[in-house]
């Protein structure tokens, strides 16, 4: 199923903003360096070379729960959880030391190519992962709202990108250290992508309205079911996807040992043999197409990618309910649905 044609409309102003606030930091970079300049074109590239804009989308459409006014104000505050993810990523991908993203050459391996070192390429990217955090806060600090709706945004900001390194580091001591069960697995989930992808968004587009208190424990709940099913299909795309539409590796997952829930229930529900070899199989560096498929082909006899998608549908329906039961405005209502039913069926 391709992208709600909002969510596609969105994309496109959302855009359009990233490009003009880019430009007006290329000039401010000029002022400092040659390398300061093309660090922030670096960062622009990465960010408008894909990624389907749900975070901002959602902040915006959060907002628009609560109000109608200042839409283009807000519309320009949403490209702060756009950047947050810019700098995730890079630094995400720095940890997987992965080569590709969104089609193109991760940051790291960018800066790695053009000095011969790959020392080098990592500090950079840091670097440019940390720039593109302090652009998200900035573009908070500088939109027209009242300071304490500001401060409200920021403090969804912070805490969210503090939780996001407490959730990579549990995903690494999981890689590194051991086997982890379900919930663990399910509670990394929450701490590394549920927190950014849609706690934050849906909190701070909330904070920027002006929602009132008892608004925000339904947003969580209805963040953590739309969560689940986000990274749960993101897992399923991780194994089963095709490059060419998510931009990624589909052996990735499984050559990085990644404990995901499609992952652990294979290892639970499988015979010894197919365990061994699924054990083997993970970790892997270099695994070929061949040793995927054997790996597809025990997801596919335990039934553990019937159960991934099950628990996808059952979260989905589970924030439908909770998003149906508000009293919030239309318009916000509508597009939290048209994102659900998307995260159930989607292909990137």
């Amino acid at each position: 199923m391709p992208a709600p044609a909002s969510l596609q409309a969105f994309q496109t102003q959302i855009n359009e903003q990233l490009r003009i606030y880019f430009d007006a930091e290329i000039l401010l970079a000029q002022q400092v360096n040659p390398s300061a300049v093309a660090m922030i074109e670096t960062i622009k590239e990465f960010t408008l070379r894909g990624g389907k804009r749900v975070r901002p989308a959602i902040m915006f459409l959060a907002y628009q729960c609560f109000t109608a006014e200042k839409l283009n104000d807000a519309l320009q505050a949403s490209m702060s959880i756009e950047l947050m993810e810019t700098s995730l990523l890079i630094h995400d991908d720095i940890m997987d030391n992965a080569p590709l993203r969104r089609g193109g050459t991760t940051v790291h391996l960018h800066y790695q190519q053009i000095a011969s070192d790959a020392g080098y390429g990592r500090s950079s990217a840091i670097l440019a992962g940390n720039v593109a955090g302090y652009l998200g806060t900035k573009t908070l600090i500088q939109s027209n709202f009242p300071d304490d709706r500001k401060l409200q945004a920021l403090a969804f900001y912070q805490q969210v990108m503090t939780d996001e390194c407490y959730g990579q580091l549990m995903d690494l001591n999981g890689e590194r250290f051991g086997e982890i069960n379900e919930q663990q697995a399910l509670n990394i989930i929450y701490y590394k992508t549920i927190r950014y992808t849609f706690d934050a968004p849906l909190c701070m587009g909330a904070s920027l309205a002006g929602a009132p208190t008892e608004s925000y424990p339904i947003l969580i709940l209805i963040a953590r079911e739309l969560g689940n099913a986000f990274q749960i299909g993101d897992d399923i795309l991780g194994v089963y996807g095709d490059e060419q539409k998510t931009g990624k590796s589909s052996q990735s997952d499984i050559s990085e040992g990644k404990q995901t829930v499609l992952i652990l229930h294979a290892l639970k529900h499988s015979t010894q043999s197919d365990q061994t070899q699924l054990k083997s199989l993970l970790g892997k560096k270099n695994l070929t197409t061949s040793e995927l498929h054997q790996a597809q082909k025990i997801l596919q006899n335990t039934g553990s990618k019937q159960y991934a998608l099950d628990l996808v549908k059952l979260s989905v329906n589970r924030a439908k309910q909770l998003i149906n039961q508000t009293n919030w405005r239309d318009t916000g209502k509508h597009f939290l649905l048209e994102i659900a039913d998307y995260l159930q069926t989607r292909e990137v």
